[in-house]
């Protein structure tokens, strides 16, 4: 029985002494009053860079909102301009004046053509985050 006790006692003492190694490791490696200071100057940092891109996202959504009411205005607008001109086209027509012989009905309508065709198109530019 004593060489088992022996034996134990040996194994015990191998593995104090492979501890009182990885102890003095432990001692050489930085402490963690060193690793928390440089952990928290990271997470102030990703602090700050998540308050920028909060803000530079709010300020598109804002600008993004505004934009998608100003294009559906002027489609608005446009189309109102349209019916107009189609109101005067048939009035010419009444009177056998084709409408492209009236002084700047033709700029009007392709103008208006234009804005209708980029205010629809430019909404699709831009994604909705």
């Amino acid at each position: 029985m004593s060489k088992h006790i022996n034996k134990v006692f040996s194994m015990i003492k191998t593995e104090l002494k492979s501890e009182k190694v990885e102890l003095e490791k432990v001692e050489l490696a930085r402490k963690p009053q060193s690793i928390f200071s440089d952990a928290k100057k990271l997470d102030n940092k990703l602090d700050s860079i998540e308050k920028k891109m909060d803000k530079a996202y709010l300020n598109y959504r804002s600008a993004y909102d505004q934009f998608i009411s100003a294009s559906a205005d002027i489609d608005s607008r446009a189309s109102k301009l349209d019916d107009d001109l189609s109101d005067v086209e048939d009035s010419a027509k009444e009177i056998g004046v084709p409408a492209k012989n009236i002084p700047d009905w033709s700029e009007a309508k392709d103008l208006v053509t234009r804005l209708q065709t980029l205010a629809n198109s430019m909404r699709k530019l831009y994604p909705s985050l």
